[in-house]
């Protein structure tokens, strides 16, 4: 009875496991923004401006808590805006605000399972906060983070009850910036067709365990 309780008991944890595997955060730099030559790269915040470095770490503190201690420095921009705009003056046709600092920064808090995550953000010429794809508010605790078993056990108990294929789902992780959320990307295989894959998705918050929407996604595979 002793040997069938440790066995249950150890495949519980390798069954864990294997979800937390797929729960690991380990995104990639999507590439810098391209400021044509108006842009100078840096790689130290040391060369920015005292009143931007100020508001700038008061920003992370603020938004990443304790967090803010497992932050460092990558890469960035500081682009020229004055020249920028004085050749092109149109400025309507811009879908977001251009900033005078495009920042770059890595988190890694293995606790939480993020193993790498990009972090950007974007100030104007004053140290105001333009765009930054982690959220605003209640995300500076890890510790009211919900657990990432326990956020899976719950995706696949959805998808079960809608009908999706459990077998070779696939985990993502994204910043939510319209809701402004981290969430849990859970895609299960609806058809492969050539190249494409199609996915039945389950979108949920880091912070409480809820669908917050639900979708069809592609994916292509390029040879």
């Amino acid at each position: 009875m002793r040997k069938l309780l440790i066995v249950i008991i150890g495949l519980i944890s390798i069954n864990i496991a294997i979800g937390q595997d797929k729960m690991i955060v380990d995104k990639p730099f999507n590439g810098n923004t391209h400021y044509s030559r108006f842009s100078e790269h840096i790689d130290s915040l040391s060369i920015l401006p005292p009143v931007i470095q100020f508001n700038l770490r008061g920003y992370l503190n603020r938004i990443l808590g304790t967090m803010s201690d497992s932050v460092s420095f990558s890469h960035g921009q500081i682009v020229d805006l004055e020249n920028k705009f004085k050749e092109d003056s149109v400025t309507y046709g811009y879908g977001w605000i251009v900033p005078k600092y495009d920042l770059n920064f890595i988190l890694c808090d293995n606790s939480i399972g993020i193993r790498r995550y990009y972090l950007q953000i974007r100030l104007d010429k004053y140290g105001q906060i333009l765009y930054a794809n982690w959220p605003k508010e209640y995300h500076s605790d890890k510790n009211r983070f919900k657990n990432r078993s326990d956020i899976e056990r719950f995706a696949l108990k959805q998808a079960k009850i809608k009908g999706f294929e459990l077998n070779d789902y696939k985990v993502d992780f994204k910043y939510n910036e319209k809701l402004d959320k981290l969430c849990w990307v859970f895609k299960f295989p609806v058809k492969i067709e050539r190249n494409r894959q199609e996915y039945d998705a389950l979108e949920i918050p880091w912070n409480y365990i809820e669908v917050i929407d639900e979708y069809k996604t592609v994916t292509s595979t390029v040879y």
